[in-house]
């Protein structure tokens, strides 16, 4: 199993980072809600962020639906900022901002280096310091339900192999979770179209009671 876990996105923004991690530690590319790399053993989430890219997301407001998003989804959620000092840019905005992050979002802790391979050593050290992961999730990150009919569709999309899509149609054929529990693994299976077997029999079990 992989020791860091990187999000495509930013494989795809760095793939020098990628590249030296790859040699030094077990990686895997993959999709991910919150974050930019994780460390399945430890559950240590960060997002990296440039002096620029920490800039333009001050300017869009997402840097704040970023730190949201990891405080959520992990349990030592990091921000790591990437700077390489030149005498010519005001750091003012980032000195600035830093203050309202650590006093605003306290679990997120917050850490800055001078350079992408300062940025590489560290993320290695990190690696080394979660050790092998064993199995791992990636944590998705939770978004509080309004109404009874979205309870029931993130219940749903609880099970391994039941997405958005998923749910949807098992809900059109049983609009609540107690119509579930009065059919049989058989019905289920024929009366749901387009929704993975085995992800149809894992909901069964889990409503039945089956270890």
């Amino acid at each position: 199993m992989p020791n860091v876990i990187i999000d495509t996105r930013e494989a795809t923004a760095v793939p020098d980072i990628v590249d030296k991690l790859n040699n030094l530690t077990d990686i895997e590319v993959k999709y991910m809600d919150a974050g930019d790399y994780f460390f399945p053993a430890t559950n240590v989430g960060i997002e990296r962020k440039t002096v620029n890219d920490f800039y333009q997301s001050l300017v869009d407001k997402r840097l704040w639906e970023q730190l949201s998003k990891i405080s959520e989804a992990y349990d030592k959620p990091v921000l790591l900022i990437e700077r390489s000092f030149d005498p010519l840019t005001n750091y003012d905005y980032l000195y600035g901002a830093l203050p309202s992050i650590i006093y605003s979002w306290t679990k997120v802790k917050v850490h800055t280096t001078n350079s992408r391979e300062e940025t590489i050593k560290w993320l290695l050290r990190t690696a080394v310091y979660a050790g092998p992961s064993g199995n791992y999730f990636i944590p998705k990150l939770i978004k509080k339900q309004d109404t009874p009919k979205e309870i029931r569709k993130f219940m749903l999309m609880c099970v391994e192999g039941i997405g958005s899509v998923s749910a949807d149609r098992i809900l059109e054929i049983y609009p609540t979770l107690n119509a579930i529990t009065k059919v049989d693994l058989e019905e289920l299976l024929i009366s749901v179209k387009k929704v993975s077997k085995p992800a149809l029999k894992l909901l069964f079990e889990s409503i039945h009671g089956t270890p």
